[in-house]
């Protein structure tokens, strides 16, 4: 490594490679190549303080004021199928399509009684056990949650 072009080739190896040292020696040359690898800075955390908008207290609001929980007071009685995920919940297989299931129907085990889309995907959601369908809680093409009871069998 006696001339420019020689370290020149080192160097551009060294960053090619993604080399973070490098040394040669060689009588009296001597090369040492080191590249610092940053570490990411780290903000120290400042706790947030907000001030109040105004200085109303919880118990000055009118209880009118407070916005009211709405239960639902549906007694169920009755096997209850709930929606195994979150999503939007069809009678049907399309738009234009009978319903999969009717109040007053009777369905069987393993029956298709609706479908529940979510994240762009149709699931057929079947009936665990045999009975006459009592009622559907839910209204076509509606949000439906994991968990929500969506059709009451006898």
């Amino acid at each position: 490594m006696s001339n420019i072009k020689d370290i020149e080739n080192v160097f551009e190896l060294f960053k090619e490679h993604g080399l973070t040292q490098f040394s040669y020696s060689d009588g009296d040359i001597n090369i040492e190549l080191k590249k610092e690898t940053m570490q990411p800075m780290m903000a120290p955390v400042q706790p947030i303080h907000t001030q109040p908008v105004n200085n109303i207290q919880m118990s000055q609001i009118k209880q009118s004021q407070a916005p009211q929980k709405v239960e639902n007071t549906v007694a169920i009685s009755g096997n209850e199928i709930k929606s195994p995920i979150h999503g939007n919940f069809y009678r049907s297989p399309s738009p234009d399509a009978k319903a999969f299931i009717e109040v007053g129907q009777t369905i069987s085990e393993g029956q298709v009684v609706c479908i529940i889309e979510s994240m762009k995907l149709m699931n057929e959601i079947k009936s665990p056990f045999s009975g006459k369908v009592v009622d559907i809680l839910i209204e076509n093409g509606k949000a439906v949650g994991k968990g929500e009871t969506i059709i009451i069998v006898e």
